[in-house]
């Protein structure tokens, strides 16, 4: 799409965008070294690549794939563009809070992303006996946050409520926020969290622009790239293949 839109005399400008050379579809897949695309794929990356006006990626990973790919041109890394979202004026952060039950008390934020079934049982069981945990300790309200409700009926896991749905069946008290809320609407759900766990790489994001302590659940490539930058003691990251069904740990 790119390239025809550059021989068609268009402006192309790619920003901050992450490029892994795997075709994902639904499953945990972490990959820790870099590889480059290949044959016709390549081909097509470089010659898109390198007519666009501007290309800026998200990590050094995507940085490394485009160079082993061959492409030779000015490649700034920069943040995810998340990062520049601002909050909506306090009385609207408020209301939003308190129309969901949360604006006061011990409030424990989860995001988790549906895939595959087994996966989905080893986090379900994991975060369970974690949010057991976080209830001990005082956090008096669980709140569940979608960041995808479906797009196309196929891509399963595109649709958080799955899981969520999974989770309430452990913990009957969850609080499923199920309607579709503008960015900066959940960045201000966000700032009245205590404690935030979660799997999307926008979730992520979220808790640290709204500097929550975080339990990171990692899923993808893109989520353990971010993380790497991030040096807290109140961030903590849990590889998925690290979970172990009917443990916790």
């Amino acid at each position: 799409m790119a390239l025809l839109a550059s021989l068609l005399g268009k402006v192309v400008v790619f920003r901050a965008v992450d490029v892994y050379p795997y075709d994902w579809c639904g499953l945990p897949v972490i990959s820790k070294k870099p590889i480059p695309f290949k044959g016709l794929t390549g081909l097509l990356i470089r010659l898109a690549v390198s007519r666009a006006l501007y290309v800026s990626v998200r990590d050094r990973y995507s940085y490394l794939v485009l160079r082993l790919t061959s492409v030779n041109r000015r490649i700034i890394i920069e943040k995810d563009l998340a990062f520049r979202l601002k909050l909506p004026g306090p009385s609207i952060c408020k209301a939003l809070a308190t129309k969901y039950g949360i604006a006061g008390g011990n409030v424990l934020c989860v995001n988790l992303r549906t895939l595959d079934q087994e996966t989905n049982r080893r986090v379900v069981n994991y975060v369970a006996r974690l949010i057991q945990d976080f209830v001990k300790r005082g956090f008096n309200k669980i709140v569940f946050i979608p960041f995808g409700l479906g797009s196309f009926e196929y891509r399963f896991f595109d649709d958080d409520l799955v899981i969520a749905k999974m989770l309430r069946e452990h913990i009957p008290g969850l609080i499923i926020i199920d309607e579709e809320l503008s960015p900066r609407s959940v960045l201000c759900l966000f700032n009245y969290f205590d404690h935030v766990i979660a799997m999307r790489h926008h979730a992520v994001i979220f808790a640290l622009l709204a500097k929550k302590p975080l339990t990171a659940i990692i899923y993808d490539t893109k989520t353990l790239e971010l993380l790497k930058g991030v040096s807290s003691d109140d961030v903590r990251v849990v590889l998925i293949s690290n979970l172990k069904y009917g443990s916790n740990a």
